[in-house]
C-alpha cells in the first residue's frame, strides 16, 4: 500500500491541466482581453502633435517669464504689453493693504528701472545720429525728437 502522501502527488499530476489546454486557454484569455480593452492605435498626428503643443506651451511660457522678470523689457517693447498683463494678474493675489502697497513699491522700483534702461537706450541712439552720415538738417531733427523723449522719459521716472 501507498501512502497518502503519495497518492495526493499521484492525483495531482493525473488532474493537472496539460500543456495544450493551458496554450487554448491563454489565446482564448488573450482573445477575450483585447476585446474588453482594445489597444490604441497610435496615430502619425499624435506623434506629431503633443511634441508640437508641448514645445509651443514651453516657448509661450519662456517668452510670459522672460517678460516678466527682465528689465530690459520696457515701454516700447513688443514683450511689454505681456509684461502688463501678468503684472495685473499679480496684482490681484495681494489681498491685505500692507501687500498690495509692497507690490506697488516693488513695480515703482521696476519702472525706475526700466527709465534708466530707456534712458541709457537713448543716450546709444543719441550717438549713433551723431557719427551716422546724415545731412545736418536730418541730424537735428532727430535730436530734438530724441532729446524731448528724453526729458519726458525724465520726468516720468523722477515721478
Amino acid at each position: 500500500m501507498t501512502s497518502p502522501k503519495t497518492q495526493l502527488k499521484k492525483i495531482n499530476t493525473q488532474t493537472a491541466p496539460g500543456r495544450q489546454f493551458k496554450r487554448e486557454l491563454w489565446v482564448k484569455l488573450d482573445q477575450g482581453f483585447n476585446c474588453v480593452y482594445p489597444t490604441a492605435i497610435v496615430s502619425w498626428r499624435r506623434i506629431i502633435a503633443i511634441p508640437v503643443a508641448s514645445f509651443c506651451l514651453v516657448i509661450v511660457m519662456g517668452t510670459g517669464t522672460y517678460a516678466y522678470a527682465s528689465p530690459n523689457v520696457a515701454e516700447g517693447d513688443a514683450l511689454f504689453t505681456i509684461k502688463r498683463g501678468l503684472e495685473s494678474v499679480e496684482s490681484r493675489f495681494h489681498p491685505s493693504e500692507e501687500a498690495q502697497e509692497k507690490y506697488e513699491r516693488r513695480i515703482i522700483r521696476r519702472r525706475i528701472q526700466e527709465g534708466e534702461i530707456l534712458r541709457n537706450k537713448l543716450q546709444r541712439i543719441r550717438v549713433r545720429i551723431d557719427e551716422s552720415g546724415l545731412p545736418a538738417e536730418e541730424k537735428v531733427e532727430l535730436l530734438l525728437k530724441l532729446d524731448l523723449n528724453i526729458e519726458r522719459l525724465t520726468d516720468t521716472v523722477n515721478q
